[in-house]
């Protein structure tokens, strides 16, 4: 039986209602009963992506920076995984850039937020290889998570980067980056 809204995963998180799909399954909102917040509940059949959407939920379980979205747990229903994130209220740069330029400053200042993001992430061997406008997440014009973790995205120990990791002008670059 497949997950839908009004389930309730792992005695903890509600689901409200659908708020996008894809090839791979469909994302929720819902709700931690819990700590009332909402949540991002994604779903996959397991049949298509066991294997990718296991590595993107150790990746992102991993992951501790407030530029980057949070994991709150995974399990799986039958034969569907799922993958519990924080709720991002707000739209991503892409969609942003379609209603509004932005300001030279706003422009640096997302950069900047982005750039500590990834840092923290290439600290820890991962490397992002899909940032673009759709995987930067703002919340009142502000830059606020990256998004868009997964196997094609997220890369651990890369060995491009991990050649490029050991060059002191990379480390020098990272650190004021940081």
């Amino acid at each position: 039986m497949p997950i839908v809204a009004g389930d309730v995963l792992d005695g903890r998180f509600e689901l409200e209602r659908s708020a996008g799909s894809g090839g791979m399954g469909v994302v929720y909102r819902g709700v931690d009963r819990e700590s009332g917040a909402l949540v991002a509940v994604k779903t996959v059949r397991s049949a298509g992506g066991a294997e990718r959407f296991q590595r993107e939920v150790e990746i992102l379980a991993g992951l501790r920076h407030p530029g980057i979205v949070t994991y709150l747990g995974h399990g799986s229903v039958g034969d569907e995984l799922y993958l519990v994130m924080e709720w991002l209220e707000g739209v991503d740069l892409a969609a942003h850039l379609v209603l509004a330029e932005l300001a030279v400053g706003d422009a640096v200042g997302i950069a900047v937020q982005v750039a500590s993001a990834l840092g923290a992430a290439h600290r820890q061997g991962i490397v992002h290889r899909d940032i673009k406008p759709s995987n930067v997440f703002l919340v009142e014009g502000r830059p606020d998570r990256v998004k868009g973790i997964g196997k094609r995205d997220w890369v651990d120990h890369d060995p491009d980067y991990d050649s490029l990791r050991d060059d002191p002008r990379f480390q020098a670059m990272l650190s004021k980056l940081a």
